[in-house]
């Protein structure tokens, strides 16, 4: 699926200002939406209000709620002519795919005005001297062009030296203080101090070659920071993202916890649901993300106790077979891995599962991010055999899309089982993320994420961690049809 949005640039009594127009759509808003709604080509967009716009264009914006525009360029030409006071006026839509969180393609349209504006400052800017900074300066700041349109005039000037000086100035963000910031947070935080410092100074190498100069939004720069530091380093942990301004900071403990009850109850807790499939009489459970069930809401542990129910579940439908789809799991909690090997696997004896590693200590506040106790297999002592699912065979399916927690739940089932066929992993080897990260200010517009440690498994097959290699199936096959390959080896198993 993909989503949209629009950003409306544009001058208002000689000074820049950008509004979001975002798709309505495919968010939890979209029933509050309702009437308030703009529709511009079938789709609805809501407006993200900005305190810092004026009162005059913010009314303008809240009259379009509840018409209808049939293409981007009528959405344009109605704010052109709804208002005087707006001046130099350009529409970017974006459309992303949900799934990725990429840029999908990029459509950009310009006023009649703007356009006129803007061939007025390309003859201007055209044959500056690169290095008379003022000058460029003043011209850019009279130009009344905003940085997309300043950003275009860029590529049309032969000389590469004053290319950049303009995209330097037109720029909303200092690009090498947000880069050296970056540099200076990997260098720091990154849990080997040697690998820290060779990726900062690939970073800085890759600005000194320009190659981020031709770049100009927040988000478009975050994607590529980060799959360059992901490419190079091999760590997908790593993640650059734009900072949002928002009330966060400011919330009550009591909202923030609100706010997160209501995401884990809109996904389920990360999990799916448990399918009967009567075909091979199996039980099958989706999990998404393995959420932290030692958080607590008012004294209870929703998450573990909806783990548990589900448990529950499988353990009274009795099926023959249990199967797991991990194929788009993307983390979490090694405590909720710890709670499903400790149901589904066991022994007389206590067992270390991995202990955790990191380059600064955790604070106490920061224990439910990052943990720091190991995760064990406790003796039926502590969790009574008779509770746990330990006589039926276990599938497990993967995808090069799983990665960190998700893989720390295909490693010990793997393990733990040895060269019994009692667990069988189907799919594709799995990313290769074994690494903690944490987020860090790397300057006023963007944030780093940067391993900070890691997981250590006792198992000789692994040197410390999965981390670059990944888990490996028992049956290799293209994670689609992983399914099937389970119950067709389900259905060979029986009659063999």
């Amino acid at each position: 699926m993909k989503v949209s949005k629009y950003e409306v640039q544009f001058f208002h009594e000689n000074k820049s200002y950008s509004l979001i127009l975002y798709d309505s759509d495919v968010t939890a808003v979209k029933e509050e939406v309702g009437k308030r709604k703009i529709t511009v080509k079938g789709r609805n967009y809501a407006i993200a209000v900005d305190p810092g716009l004026p009162k005059s264009v913010t009314e303008l914006f809240e009259s379009f709620r509840g018409k209808t525009f049939s293409s981007d360029k009528e959405l344009l030409n109605k704010i052109e002519l709804s208002s005087d006071k707006i001046e130099s006026l350009s529409l970017t839509k974006k459309v992303f795919n949900v799934a990725t969180e990429r840029l999908h393609k990029k459509k950009y349209l310009e006023s009649e005005n703007a356009i006129q504006l803007r061939n007025t400052a390309f003859a201007q800017l055209k044959s500056c001297d690169p290095s008379d900074t003022e000058n460029i300066e003043k011209i850019i700041r009279n130009s009344k062009c905003s940085p997309s349109v300043l950003f275009t005039i860029a590529t049309q000037v032969d000389n590469e030296l004053l290319a950049d000086k303009i995209r330097e100035i037109a720029r909303p963000f200092n690009l090498k203080s947000e880069i050296k910031g970056m540099c200076e947070q990997i260098s720091a935080h990154h849990f080997s101090k040697d690998l820290g410092k060779k990726y900062a100074d690939y970073l800085e190498n890759r600005f000194k070659e320009g190659a981020y100069n031709k770049i100009l939004e927040t988000q478009d720069l975050a994607n590529v920071l980060t799959e360059d530091l992901v490419e190079f380093s091999r760590d997908p942990h790593f993640e650059v993202d734009p900072r949002i301004n928002d009330s966060s900071t400011s919330e009550s403990e009591v909202t923030k916890q609100e706010k997160e009850l209501a995401r884990l109850l809109s996904t389920n807790f990360g999990f799916g649901e448990v399918l009967g499939l009567n075909d091979v009489k199996a039980c099958l459970l989706e999990i998404f993300k393995f959420e932290n069930p030692k958080t607590s809401f008012e004294g209870h542990k929703l998450a573990e106790g909806k783990a548990l129910s589900l448990i529950r579940q499988i353990k009274d439908l009795n099926p023959e077979v249990v199967i797991f789809d991990l194929r788009k799991n993307n983390g979490g909690s090694p405590y909720m891995v710890e709670l499903f090997c400790n149901y589904f696997n066991g022994g007389k004896d206590e067992q270390v599962l991995c202990n955790f590693e990191y380059s600064q200590s955790i604070e106490e506040s920061e224990r439910d991010t990052f943990p720091t106790e190991a995760c064990k297999l406790v003796s039926y002592d502590q969790l009574p055999e008779r509770e746990r699912i330990l006589d039926k065979p276990i599938y497990i399916l993967i995808s090069h899309e799983t990665m960190s927690a998700g893989e720390d739940f295909a490693c010990h089932f793997k393990e733990l089982n040895g060269s019994n066929t009692r667990v069988t992993l189907i799919g594709e080897t799995t990313k290769g993320a074994a690494n903690l990260n944490k987020l860090f200010d790397a300057g006023d517009h963007f944030k780093i994420a940067v391993p900070i440690g890691g997981a250590v498994v006792p198992y000789s097959s692994y040197n410390r961690n999965w981390e670059g290699v990944g888990i490996t199936p028992h049956i290799p096959i293209q994670a689609d049809d992983a399914l099937e390959r389970a119950k067709a080896h389900i259905s060979e198993q029986r009659f063999s």
